[in-house]
């Protein structure tokens, strides 16, 4: 038996689309948490988070 790889050529630098730039430590605006945020039950609670 011949050991040869499975499955399609991997390229040294394949072409991929890339995310857009944006400053260290600021989210994106539409990410997960803070659409979970936006919308998680706490926030109808005015005693909480003081």
């Amino acid at each position: 038996m011949t050991s040869r790889p499975k499955g399609p050529k991997q390229n040294k630098n394949p072409d991929l689309p890339q995310s857009p730039v944006q400053p260290y430590g600021e989210p994106l605006s539409g990410s997960k948490k803070t659409k979970k945020a936006n919308h998680s039950r706490q926030n109808y609670n005015p005693h909480h988070g003081l």
